[in-house]
């Protein structure tokens, strides 16, 4: 495929990826609102607790293959046996003996009321793992909407069993089945509706073929690997100090709150940037400014919009829509604001600085999201004596996020000698679109205080709505440039640049 062809095709598997996320995650937003009125706090930790438990494993032992296989130029099929067969074969030793083991485990943590949930997600993340390589098949070759289907139809899965089983009353073991339900149907999608083999155990590589694969694989693995490693410590130690440090109540809240804001601007992210790996990737050094840019410009269209409005509307969404035993989730929110709007950046300049094979730039990035984040929570534990502000845990993975992008996305911009003005551009369509936003939420906020209007779900709504409503019609009527673009990008039909 011409690099020209792979630009246009990974800018709109971003915007399309990228839109399906939203709507997924906008999903699970529900899903999560509903679940706090069914489950205490305290066992949201407990099976926040368990999930970190299993992500930690899961991240600690697959070794960071994606990245190695999407940049290949060729002889992915092979590639790919050797990865899967590889991860497969490590998981099955460690998911079982956590399966059968793991109780000792959340004993030395003091949760055992855990156990029964870490195993489901033992289970969950497993079958994360058999998907994996198939998921990375359809991004490598560029079948973006199939991956948004496959993903969506976890995520209706995810909502459909998490919803029904916490009505029913089974607590926060809803949770856990909602995981496993979202990677069984992903699962099931992509061995029977597209017929993707998930385990290819039969497939014998010739030993010769087997170490040629190492050799040019491990390479790459492991320093994102390694920045992988450090990232885990950053994504999960945050919770766990909540817990440790303050209570396991509070790192419930904390991660509600993480759920409602960072875990959609975290997919954003994370799809957007692993859509554009191969227009990153390419040789001519024009078609990688060029898809780094957009994706600069279509990442802060969507975060930065959202990261204010989780800010502004905070309180309000925590005296209108969260049970009382909740209360204390807005000023978590609030925090995360920042690392929200800040994770687009970050995983797009890793992108870029891993598709350059600069590993050791990639492995500063983490270097200094690690440093700013253990300082960070020193700090914390020193100044806030009285175990009373949780959300200040929320500010320092904020702040460790923004200063990683920025320095990833200065060493992306010195290294491909990117134009400092281009970037600028890039971010101004975001900047002014939120300042559109934030002005439309003062407005609607000044109309209900005349209007007398308490907190309240219609509130609520009504500046959400109109938020969304200024979103779209600056975009249409003064940005309609880049609103034709995006539209563009996502419209259009495949076989159009293949």
């Amino acid at each position: 495929m011409a690099p020209q062809q792979v630009e246009k095709k990974s800018a709109q598997g971003a915007a399309l990826t990228t839109v399906g996320a939203l709507l997924g995650r906008a999903a699970g937003l529900l899903a999560t609102l509903w679940i706090t009125h069914f489950v205490h706090k305290t066992e949201y930790g407990q099976a926040n607790l368990a999930l970190i438990v299993a992500s930690v494993v899961q991240v600690a032992t697959l070794f960071a293959p994606q990245q190695a296989l999407l940049t290949r130029k060729d002889s992915f099929s092979q590639a790919s046996v050797w990865v899967e067969q590889f991860v497969l074969t490590v998981g099955v030793l460690v998911f079982g003996g956590l399966f059968f083991v793991g109780n000792r485990l959340l004993d030395v943590l003091s949760a055992p009321e855990a156990w029964p949930m870490l195993r489901l997600y033992c289970v969950a993340v497993f079958c994360e793992r058999l998907a994996l390589c198939p998921a990375l098949r359809l991004r490598y070759e560029l079948r973006f909407a199939d991956l948004t289907r496959v993903d969506a139809i976890g995520d209706a899965a995810y909502v459909i069993v998490a919803v029904s089983s916490a009505t029913w009353g089974v607590g926060a073991v809803c949770l856990p089945l909602g995981a496993l339900s979202r990677q069984l149907a992903r699962l099931l999608w992509l061995r029977f509706a597209l017929k993707l083999p998930v385990f290819r155990y039969k497939e014998r590589l010739p030993r010769a073929a087997r170490q040629r694969l190492r050799g040019e694989l491990w390479p790459m693995m492991w320093p994102i690997y390694l920045a992988s490693l450090v990232e885990l410590s950053t994504l999960y130690l945050d919770n766990v100090f909540v817990g440790r440090v303050y209570s396991l109540s509070a790192q419930g809240l904390y991660a509600v709150g993480y759920t409602l804001l960072m875990t959609p601007s975290e997919t954003v992210a994370m799809y957007a940037s692993s859509a554009l790996v191969r227009a990153l990737s390419a040789t001519n050094p024009q078609t990688r400014h060029t898809s780094f840019l957009l994706g600069t410009k279509y990442l802060l269209l969507v975060l930065l919009p959202l990261g204010c409005c989780a800010a502004w509307l905070a309180p309000l969404f925590e005296s209108a829509c969260l049970p009382e035993k909740w209360q204390g989730v807005a000023p978590v929110l609030t925090g995360f604001a920042l690392g929200g709007v800040s994770l687009g950046l970050h995983r797009l300049s890793f992108s870029q600085l891993s598709a350059l094979h600069k590993s050791r730039s990639a492995a500063a990035l983490y270097g200094v999201q690690l440093v700013v984040f253990v300082g960070g929570l020193v700090g914390v534990s020193v100044l806030d004596t009285a175990r009373l502000h949780p959300e200040s845990v929320a500010w320092v993975s904020s702040l460790s996020l923004f200063f990683a992008a920025a320095f990833g996305t200065g060493m992306v911009i010195a290294l491909e000698e990117i134009s400092v003005w281009r970037f600028l551009g890039a971010c101004v369509p975001a900047i002014r679109t939120s300042s559109v936003v934030c002005a439309a939420l003062f407005c609607a906020d000044a109309l209900c205080a005349w209007l007398h209007r308490g907190p309240s779900w219609s509130r609520f709504l009504l500046e959400a709505a109109c938020a969304v409503l200024a979103y779209f019609l600056y975009l249409v009527l003064l940005e309609r440039r880049v609103f034709w673009e995006v539209r563009n990008f996502v419209a259009k039909d495949p076989r159009q640049v293949e």
